[in-house]
Formats: C-alpha cells, structure tokens, sequence
C-alpha cells in the first residue's frame, strides 16, 4: 500500500466517497463508511445501481 501508484490511488477513492457522501447529508465519514462496507448494496443504491 505505500509502493508505486497505490497511495495516489487510495487518496483519489477516498476523495470520491467523501464527494459521493457530503450532498447526502452525511456528518460522520468514518461512521458512514464502516456501515457502508458492512453493506455494500447501499453504495450501489447511492449511486444509482440497483442491488437486486
């Protein structure tokens, strides 16, 4: 994760979920994150993608 490309990578996802996250209303990134990685469906319903 510290090598090469990876840390630029990681930095531009991560700025891409908090743009993603911040219209909606959400205050705690940290929060909204850990529930969104136990439910992935939810990234995809925000986005626009149905789950099912």
């Amino acid at each position: 994760m510290r090598n090469g490309e990876t840390p630029r990578v990681m930095v531009f996802l991560r700025n891409i979920a908090i743009t993603l996250l911040k219209p909606q209303g959400h205050k705690n990134l940290a929060r909204t994150t850990r529930n969104l990685r136990n439910h992935p469906g939810q990234i995809l319903e925000m986005i626009g993608f149905s789950s099912r």
